[in-house]
């Protein structure tokens, strides 16, 4: 309780990113149930009637990629290494099976199939993946692939059943290879740290159902777990838990955050319902409604770590996506002999204000917000960049009066200038 009073006394001052929703067209009307972001601009989702789509804009257009795929298949959960190897997993009623694609959907193979039912898949890189079911014959059903998913192994993934009625949910898996969290709906996640060699099993007291897992992509062991009601939050890899205020009604179906998660911070978090809100947190202690779809009830939300945003995908084939970063607009070509980060115009200025930057070199760059306690409240920018001249936004809406300062970073140079929020 300690070091969640702290979170809640570091980041209270903080706001969400850029709450800046739109829809998107599916150009279906079934229920869409899964969605993966593995590389930047493309993303794949998968839902009822067979459906499979893909992107590789970021949205602009989702394609159909579903050939060889029967119709009566229900789709609950897909997993990509990029545009063009994916992996989707779905029953036609007892049965289930696992299909694979390496040319971008447009041909998709039957590799596995089981009685009972899968609960989801995950790709860790273009040779290893992961597969989670339900218990089949007192035992839980677990495969492995080393061969990007052309052929499944259940060899030494061996985990008894405790209770004859325990198991798995749709999507409720996370993958940080080599570890492994599995929800249940028995008060209990069952977490592998050497990737199904051996199991744990952790009491989730507060909530039966982990509808809903996200835990920290780097070493860091923190996590949020959700069900019907609750959302727990942990600090050692699902060993305790502790349980967070959030808003809303009926099953939590989705959790998702933008980066590291620490002792001292939790990057901006969103989870949904089964509803038409999508509820967002800094802090994971305040959460707010950011935004109402138009129709249909939420699924899953996933973010996109390459591409810097999150989709959400809905009960009618509705799909809601967020640009978490500003735009960045590049507003010369010429390349300078010199990196330099200007000074930001207007300044002092409510509430938006004007950055420029340029890079002599292509390469990585990011462009942050701190207070003047020197916390990081907000990115700009953090993706690769060509050589040119740059001009960003900042909007402080939702920040207080006062300094703060803006760090622009490459793998060559770094700066840091002041800015003032008069308000």
């Amino acid at each position: 309780m300690k070091k969640l009073f702290f979170l809640v006394l570091i980041l209270s001052v903080f706001t969400n990113i850029n709450a800046q929703w739109s829809e998107q067209v599916s150009g279906v009307t079934t229920a869409l149930r899964s969605v993966c972001c593995p590389v930047t601009n493309v993303g794949w989702i998968c839902g009822a009637s067979g459906v499979v789509l893909k992107t590789t804009n970021t949205g602009i257009n989702w394609v159909s990629v579903s050939s060889g795929i029967p119709s009566t298949t229900v789709l609950i959960s897909i997993s990509a290494v990029d545009a063009n190897l994916a992996v989707v997993v779905g029953y036609v009623g007892s049965i289930t099976y696992m299909y694979r694609t390496t040319n971008g959907g447009a041909n998709w193979t039957q590799v596995l199939t089981e009685t009972g039912f899968y609960d989801a898949v995950c790709m860790v890189n273009a040779t290893t993946g992961f597969m989670a079911g339900d218990p089949v014959n007192n035992r839980w059903s677990f495969w492995k692939t080393s061969n990007g998913g052309a052929n499944w192994d259940s060899t030494g993934l061996y985990l008894p059943v405790i209770h004859s009625a325990e198991a798995g949910w749709n999507n409720a898996m996370y993958v940080n290879y080599p570890k492994v969290w599995i929800g249940t709906n028995d008060t209990v996640v069952i977490y592998s740290s050497n990737f199904g060699t051996s199991w744990t099993r952790y009491k989730t007291t507060g909530e039966a159902n982990g509808y809903s897992l996200c835990f920290d992509w780097t070493a860091n062991p923190y996590g949020f777990l959700a069900g019907t009601t609750a959302m727990l939050y942990t600090t050692n890899f699902g060993s305790n838990w502790t349980p967070l205020t959030i808003l809303g009604s009926g099953n939590i179906v989705g959790i998702t955050f933008t980066g590291l998660l620490t002792d001292n911070f939790i990057v901006p978090a969103w989870y949904v319902r089964t509803s038409t809100s999508i509820y967002t947190s800094v802090n994971g202690t305040t959460w707010l409604s950011e935004y109402t779809a138009p129709a249909g009830n939420y699924n899953a939300i996933s973010f996109a770590k390459p591409g810097r945003g999150i989709w959400a995908v809905r009960s009618n084939g509705g799909i809601s996506f967020h640009t978490i970063i500003a735009d960045v607009n590049q507003i010369g070509t010429g390349v300078s002999n010199k990196y330099e980060l200007f000074q930001n115009y207007p300044n002092p200025f409510n509430p938006v204000t004007n950055i420029k930057f340029q890079v002599p070199k292509s390469g990585f760059v990011t462009l942050k917000v701190f207070d003047a306690l020197g916390k990081e409240v907000k990115i700009l920018i953090d993706r690769e960049l060509n050589a040119g001249f740059y001009e960003t936004k900042f909007n402080a809406d939702n920040f207080s009066s006062g300094i703060y300062f803006y760090k622009l970073v490459t793998d060559r140079f770094s700066d840091v200038k002041k800015m003032v929020v008069v308000k």
